[in-house]
């Protein structure tokens, strides 16, 4: 009977998991279907408000269950309804979007209202949920908070203006990018606290990185949302820079917890690529090509100049002094790519090349044989060394008499 007992215990916990996501998914789908952006109705602002109040009150909701979960000591409970507030919050600020169509000065005091109740629930929840938010990393959240917030009234304040309103757009993405890139920064702060943490449920080093995880992936959300709402054109290469810095960023924390390098490095790669195959994107129309010269929107030489100084601030903020050798390569090799290309087109082009070529090339060959003697000399005295110790231990002591 007790083992009956509690299997019937088990499964009813799992069943109101289930019954947690689908209430999560059916609030999803009421908002899909009261603000439905590819119908929108001019002028109906009704809708837009009972979306943002229910959302407000299932997010108080959550908080309160979440404080429940952690007094009975059930993480992923707990995690999971801390979760579910955060994601909430943040499409709080992407349904705002359509409220600045309908009414764009109910919108601005709207916005603020959600920004201060925003970061009144971010302090009840460190409160209430337990979790460490130290002061550096709490700065962070309200950042991305107000990232969530300022580009849809920036943005529609120059609808008139759609050639500002596109170059505006551009110059989001990358003070965002900008942003992401600071969190080197943090990774320094918290690579000298050493990723110390407390006994807390949710007291452990990574819980507010998830947290601002999830406030920076909502906001690069929200810069979609915000240039689809208010048709603003723009290109995927907008984008790259962010990611790359969320790359390179995740490349950080994994050299300082030394755990998940390689994967780390992995999806570093993957936002390299993205920068590369998103570059073929045409540039939008209305883009300003008078406020910036050709080299500030070519997407090649902005994402090779900002991966250099991703490494070089890592080298410099972590002391991984070895990060300075990729990005001394980048442009070594880009510098390289057009001296080559200089010389191909000039005159008698092709020949100098090639004999350009040869000597790199005898160059490179010297080279690697002068590093294998200088490694085998090395090898060779490492062995001496060793051989000369362990006769020194093995030799017997002479007999006094």
């Amino acid at each position: 009977m007790h083992a009956a007992q509690k299997n019937l215990m088990l499964f009813t916990h799992k069943f109101a998991r289930v019954l947690y996501w689908c209430s999560l998914g059916l609030l999803l789908a009421g908002m899909w279907v009261l603000i439905d952006p590819f119908h929108r109705s001019i002028g109906g602002r009704s809708h837009i408000y009972i979306t943002l109040g229910a959302f407000e009150i299932y997010i108080w909701l959550l908080l309160i269950l979440a404080r429940w979960h952690e007094k009975k000591v059930w993480l992923s409970d707990t995690v999971r309804s801390g979760l579910f507030a955060a994601v909430l919050s943040g499409l709080l600020f992407l349904t705002l979007n359509e409220l600045y169509l309908a009414s764009a000065g109910e919108a601005c005091w709207i916005t603020i209202i959600i920004v201060m109740l925003t970061v009144v629930k971010l302090l009840v929840a460190k409160r209430w949920l337990g979790f460490s938010d130290p002061g550096p990393l709490l700065v962070f959240c309200l950042l991305w908070i107000a990232v969530l917030a300022i580009p849809a009234p920036l943005i529609h304040y120059f609808r008139d203006d759609k050639s500002s309103q596109h170059g505006l757009a551009y110059i989001i993405c990358w003070l965002v990018a900008l942003l992401v890139a600071g969190h080197l920064w943090l990774v320094r702060w918290q690579i000298r606290r050493k990723f110390d943490f407390d006994s807390r449920l949710l007291g452990m080093w990574y819980v507010p990185w998830l947290l601002l995880a999830l406030l920076g992936a909502m906001a690069v959300g929200q810069l979609y949302s915000v240039m689809w709402g208010l048709f603003v054109d723009w290109a995927q290469w907008y984008f790259s820079p962010i990611f790359l810095a969320a790359g390179f960023v995740v490349v950080a924390l994994s050299i300082g917890t030394v755990s998940l390098r390689r994967w780390a490095w992995a999806i570093f790669g993957l936002t390299i690529l993205h920068a590369l195959a998103a570059a073929h994107s045409q540039l939008p129309d209305d883009f300003p090509t008078g406020w910036f010269a050709g080299y500030f929107i070519n997407p090649y030489y902005t994402g090779g100049v900002f991966i250099t100084m991703l490494l070089a601030c890592g080298a410099l903020l972590l002391e991984r002094w070895w990060l300075l050798a990729p990005a001394l390569a980048i442009p070594a090799t880009a510098g390289t790519f057009q001296s080559v290309q200089i010389i191909w087109n000039c005159r008698h082009g092709k020949g100098l090349t090639l004999l350009l070529a040869a000597f790199v090339l005898l160059a490179v060959g010297v080279t690697l044989q002068w590093l294998q003697e200088k490694w085998q000399f090395l090898i060779n005295s490492t062995t001496v060394i060793l051989e000369l110790d362990s006769n020194t231990l093995t030799e017997p002591e002479p007999n006094e008499d």
